[in-house]
């Protein structure tokens, strides 16, 4: 009811010119139910309550907010049930973990400025796990936007386990650090607010501007293509990203049994579309 008052004094505003769009509500989301554990409607009648104080006092408001976010649809919602719950709060126990770990990168840090192998996995998970947790969260999918997150403390844990303080570039890892912590600040508030007080930041994490992403890291080095023999699928091959036409082509007519094909036949010409297919046409 109260979508359409407002949608209806939004429309007179509009009649009258006060505003320039019609429409108040880009779209219109109805967030779904958590139901009791045995899949019905909770109801003090039917015994199945699930007090959400009783998790709040064992684990904390952001565990329990990021169980609901990741253990359940949005719009789909379910049953309660909180066998996960446990391990959410493990995850965020890790993440603290982690800063605690790495407070030396904010506090002392290293002259380090290598950036080799080890540097661009860990930038290419970064800037993935900022692409699909900026577009799963707009679409509200709460629980894929989570498991990004996961991907990259994952990935953290892997550069600052495998190699000593002294090889690790400390400005690029604090960078990674703090898109983290900003990323996570939607779904664990609290968490991320006292982990930026802690590495020495001023003001409100959500202060801070969203991170973005680099398409342009997420491009693989090697492009799949594949090949056909007069519109036919007949072979697969990879190459470099920055192959060029004719090496796309050479390395088309002699890509697995595409030679044998080829033979006692005439090659007419080779169509090559970027990133896609090479298209060889015989007689």
């Amino acid at each position: 009811m109260h979508l359409l008052y407002a949608r209806f004094i939004n429309m007179v505003f509009y009649d009258l010119g006060h505003v320039n769009f019609e429409e108040p509500f880009a779209s219109l989301r109805h967030q779904g139910v958590i139901k009791g554990p045995d899949g019905q409607k909770m109801s003090k009648s039917r015994g199945n309550v699930v007090n959400p104080e009783d998790y709040l006092a064992r684990y904390g408001s952001d565990v329990f907010r990021c169980y609901l976010m990741f253990g359940f649809d949005y719009e789909m919602g379910g049953p309660w049930d909180d066998s996960g719950i446990a391990s959410m709060h493990r995850y965020l126990n890790r993440v603290w973990r982690l800063y605690q770990n790495c407070l030396w990168v904010f506090q002392e840090g290293n002259s380090v400025n290598t950036f080799g192998e080890a540097e661009n996995s860990l930038n290419k998970v970064l800037h993935n796990s900022i692409k699909g947790a900026t577009q799963d969260t707009e679409r509200m999918h709460f629980n894929t936007a989570i498991s990004r997150l996961m991907e990259l403390t994952n990935e953290l844990y892997r550069y600052t386990s495998e190699r000593p303080r002294e090889e690790q570039n400390a400005a690029f890892l604090k960078g990674v650090l703090e898109k983290l912590n900003i990323l996570l600040a939607p779904f664990a508030p609290h968490l991320a607010e006292e982990i930026w007080e802690r590495t020495g930041h001023e003001f409100s994490i959500f202060n801070q501007s969203w991170p973005e992403y680099d398409e342009t890291v997420l491009m693989e080095e090697q492009v799949n293509y594949v090949i056909q023999v007069n519109g036919k699928l007949r072979e697969k091959m990879t190459v470099p990203r920055d192959a060029s036409q004719e090496e796309i082509k050479a390395a088309a007519l002699q890509a697995g049994r595409i030679p044998r094909l080829l033979d006692g036949r005439q090659v007419v010409k080779v169509i090559v579309v970027p990133n896609k297919l090479v298209n060889i046409v015989v007689k």
